[in-house]
């Protein structure tokens, strides 16, 4: 394995905006306790824009691609799985801010009624809930909803290792057996589909990226095939306001179709246009983009517990703190915004860049054989 490999920015950027999309996303979720949309339909629609409940998608694919690119680019006539030292940094990478959050989310809910008795009794004596929900393992989510999504990821990323040595020694099964992914969805996870296409594009970046698209058969639809694209990316929330009832049933219920499948191919396709298009990197590189995606993985941490601990419960108290008494819901917008945005910077600079650096020192450290694959 190359260790050399950069961090490719304009991905890590997409990672910010879709951080980002979901804030707004849960935001406007969280304006549901005040019957604010009354049952619009609009509420929908913006969610096809700010689709924070199928970020979720882009995310696992991203993770796939970004994991398994470092083995492929550039090329080489063999792979090093360093399976120990992968392991470390993923835990390293996930675990502390996280474990931060969760403990902050915590304190700040039981804040009137902390003790230590109370807390060993919430801790060791209530069925160990926040203990599984602490070691994200068994994808227990009580206290911090969104980590569900953390459970996932740690998990299906410990399989990207192997996931690469598949594709690397038969390419070929390897593609049928994305498909065969969504058939095995009752018995393991989901989001297994997602992973595998990303690892799909971390092995074939370079084709994708060099594939003369504009000179293409299939340019002439490229319009038709972006509207589909989205409507992919959407199809929950279309589904909202236009049932597509048989249409979904009949491939969830006998093949164990889902939404995130569909959804986890839109992202896989909107992927493939940015490793294809340069204008869209160019764009993605500007420093604001750059930004969000630095800081990305504290912004999808801290903005539950801004949204649903600290606004929801006093809308109003804190549009007077701001000023803004006779806009409420513009307040809540501004103040969850502004926070989630320090409390990511502080998270960011104070745990995530530390622990990643011990991480990476401690997996230097490791003694391990690499499992060289030829």
């Amino acid at each position: 394995m190359n260790q050399g490999v950069q961090r490719i920015s304009y991905l890590d950027s997409m990672r910010g905006v879709a951080a980002f999309s979901v804030l707004i996303y849960h935001f406007m979720f969280s304006l549901d306790n005040f019957n604010y949309w009354q049952g619009k339909t609009v509420q929908h629609w913006l969610s096809c824009v700010f689709n924070g409940s199928d970020a979720v998608s882009f995310f696992f694919v991203l993770s796939g691609l970004v994991l398994s690119y470092r083995y492929f680019n550039p090329p080489q006539e063999s792979i090093q799985i360093h399976y120990k030292k992968f392991i470390v940094q993923r835990l390293f990478r996930i675990f502390p801010a996280y474990i931060v959050m969760l403990i902050g989310s915590f304190l700040y809910a039981h804040r009137e009624e902390l003790s230590l008795a109370f807390i060993y009794e919430a801790v060791f004596l209530h069925d160990y809930q926040f203990v599984q929900e602490i070691i994200l393992f068994r994808n227990y989510a009580s206290l911090y909803t969104p980590g569900w999504t953390l459970s996932v990821e740690l998990v299906m990323s410990f399989l990207v290792p192997v996931l690469v040595i598949i594709i690397y020694k038969a390419p070929r099964t390897f593609a049928y057996l994305i498909p065969i992914s969504i058939l095995l969805s009752a018995f393991i996870s989901a989001f297994i589909f997602h992973f595998m296409l990303g690892v799909w594009l971390g092995k074939n970046y370079k084709r994708i990226q060099e594939y003369a698209f504009n000179q293409s058969s299939w340019y002439r639809f490229r319009y038709l095939i972006y509207i589909l694209v989205l409507a992919f990316l959407s199809i929950r929330h279309i589904d909202r306001v236009y049932p597509l009832e048989n249409i979904y049933y009949y491939p969830n219920h006998y093949l164990g179709l889902d939404f995130f499948h569909v959804t986890g191919l839109a992202s896989f396709l909107i992927l493939c246009k940015a490793i294809n298009d340069s204008t869209w990197q160019r764009i993605l590189n500007f420093s604001l983009f750059r930004f969000l995606g630095t800081i990305s993985y504290s912004i999808y941490l801290t903005h539950w517990f801004v949204i649903f601990y600290l606004y929801v419960p006093q809308p109003k108290d804190i549009a007077g703190l701001l000023g803004l008494s006779d806009h409420i819901y513009q307040a809540g917008f501004i103040f969850c915004v502004g926070i989630t945005l320090v409390l990511s910077i502080v998270f960011y600079y104070a745990i995530e860049q530390p622990f990643n650096r011990i991480g990476k020192s401690i997996a230097r450290r490791l003694n391990e054989q690499a499992e060289s694959i030829t």
